[in-house]
């Protein structure tokens, strides 16, 4: 778990939070993937190669500033999600 503290108070989507994460953790953003349920916050991900995955959840704002320019895959369900990707 990286929370803002960890990112020295950068929120998202700054994008050196992004930046600190990977760092913190020695995560590769190009064999990473990043779930978030506000669209906006896809965009730094994206931009540093990580794949990403918008959980659309009806939250109000959610879909803000959304794009498919960064959005890998959309779903409802992260689990029922996770279990179509390994069934193939």
């Amino acid at each position: 778990i990286h929370d803002i503290h960890a990112s020295a108070y950068l929120p998202k989507p700054d994008p050196r939070a992004y930046a600190v994460m990977a760092s913190s953790f020695g995560i590769d953003p190009a064999q990473s993937i990043f779930v978030e349920d506000m669209a906006r916050n896809l965009r730094p991900a994206k931009a540093i190669g990580m794949t990403t995955l918008w959980v659309n959840n009806g939250s109000e704002y959610g879909d803000h500033d959304a794009s498919p320019d960064y959005i890998d895959y959309e779903t409802t369900d992260v689990g029922q999600w996770l279990h179509q990707l390994l069934e193939g």
